[in-house]
């Protein structure tokens, strides 16, 4: 009788710790799954990028570049002013000390 409860507990416990890998395995799987459809949303927009691309005219091409110059030189611009900014302030005296 020992003997058949000592196996039944083992058995359970196998059981509980296949569970437990189940478990383990099906998040692993969520997670893949998640990472797969990223990735697959990442490819369909690449892939309408291209599509734009083949079928852009000329200065259709042109205007983007230009837009992101632009855009690219506001930002440098910006930060050169900030950068300015700093120096200044670093320069000037404290209004604080006597």
């Amino acid at each position: 009788m020992n003997k058949e409860i000592a196996e039944l507990k083992h058995r359970l416990a196998k059981i509980e710790s296949m569970k437990d890998y189940q478990r383990e395995l099906e998040k692993r799987f969520e997670q893949n799954n998640a990472k797969l459809e990223v990735a697959y949303a990442m490819v369909k927009k690449e892939n309408k990028d291209v599509e734009k691309l083949k079928h852009a005219s000329f200065s259709s091409i042109m205007a983007w570049i230009a837009k992101d110059k632009e855009e690219r030189l506001i930002k440098e611009e910006q930060e050169a002013l900030q950068a300015a900014s700093n120096n200044y302030k670093k320069k000037q005296p404290s209004l604080m000390k006597n």
